[in-house]
């Protein structure tokens, strides 16, 4: 399949895009390993480790955004091979999806306008989700397994959580029905989480919808009717495929670069890669939202 129809888009320009969905995040990698991983002495995160009694809890809520980074990372590894090709286009979507949802959890835990104790809330918030989660899939486990004992043990884990929360001070948020569902305040939905990023409720809703296998979306972003046959025909517009790698990027970047920030890594290397990669994707200057922090970063 010739992977280009549209006039604005050049073969060239569209496999330097997916070449860069790859080569993005192998490099920033790269530039993490080498800032060593240890946040830099007098940095925000070495403040806010140094005001509390326990740092414990938000070395356990840093792990998980440095997780949701690396797992957005994976999904843009495959996200490259699904554009290559023959192309799979409900596959690319579906992996921007996890892109999208992924780096959004690491922007929150990694959000720089909140301090240590709320950091460490946020990263209880996804620990007691994740629990509630393993929970279920404990009671729907198929008949025979010992699913009483571990569903005994990820309760009493649960109830843990809630004994450490109050020790520290931490507030459980309850709902209406009384039922803790995050600590200081609410845990977000994903949608709500990615769309703290400018855009962010639109493209998670459409790469949902694809997804989920909905109809409409499928035949919005990759089939066409033939004119021969009167059917539709899988035929994925490359101009979808340009918009969803993209955007995967900017969302990878924003949560790439908070975690950058926090820790208080020379930020050079990392703006050169972000200007450089922006560049490639003809992003403009208003899209490059890190450059008021890297000239006082430098």
């Amino acid at each position: 399949m010739d992977t280009m129809t549209e006039p604005l888009i050049s073969q060239d320009f569209y496999d330097q895009l997916v070449d860069l969905v790859r080569t993005f995040p192998e490099r920033a990698g790269a530039l993490i390993d080498d800032a060593g991983g240890a946040p830099t002495r007098g940095s925000r995160i070495d403040r806010e480790l140094g005001e509390l009694a326990d740092p414990e809890p938000l070395k356990t809520s840093l792990s998980l955004g440095a997780q949701a980074l690396e797992h957005a990372a994976d999904h843009l590894f495959a996200l490259s091979d699904a554009c290559v090709s023959p192309v799979k286009p409900f596959a690319a979507l579906t992996l921007a999806r996890g892109v999208l949802e992924s780096a959004a959890t690491a922007l929150w835990v990694f959000d720089t306008d909140i301090e240590g104790k709320e950091r460490v809330e946020r990263g209880m918030s996804l620990r007691l989700v994740g629990l509630e989660d393993q929970r279920r899939l404990s009671r729907a486990s198929p008949a025979g397994l010992d699913t009483d004992e571990v569903t005994r043990k990820i309760t009493s884990r649960i109830e843990e959580m809630m004994s450490e929360a109050d020790a520290r001070g931490v507030e459980p948020h309850r709902n209406r029905r009384m039922k803790v569902d995050g600590f200081g305040s609410k845990m977000p939905g994903r949608l709500e989480l990615a769309s703290r990023v400018p855009g962010g409720e639109f493209d998670y809703r459409l790469l949902s919808a694809v997804a989920h296998g909905h109809s409409w979306s499928l035949l919005g972003v990759a089939f066409k009717v033939s004119e021969k046959q009167n059917i539709a025909v899988k035929s994925p517009e490359p101009i979808v495929l340009v918009y969803v790698c993209s955007r995967a990027i900017e969302f990878f970047a924003r949560g790439l670069w908070a975690h950058v920030y926090l820790h208080g890594w020379k930020s050079g290397p990392f703006a050169r890669l972000l200007e450089e990669t922006y560049n490639s994707i003809r992003l403009t200057p208003e899209q490059r939202f890190w450059r008021s922090q890297a000239s006082a970063h430098m």
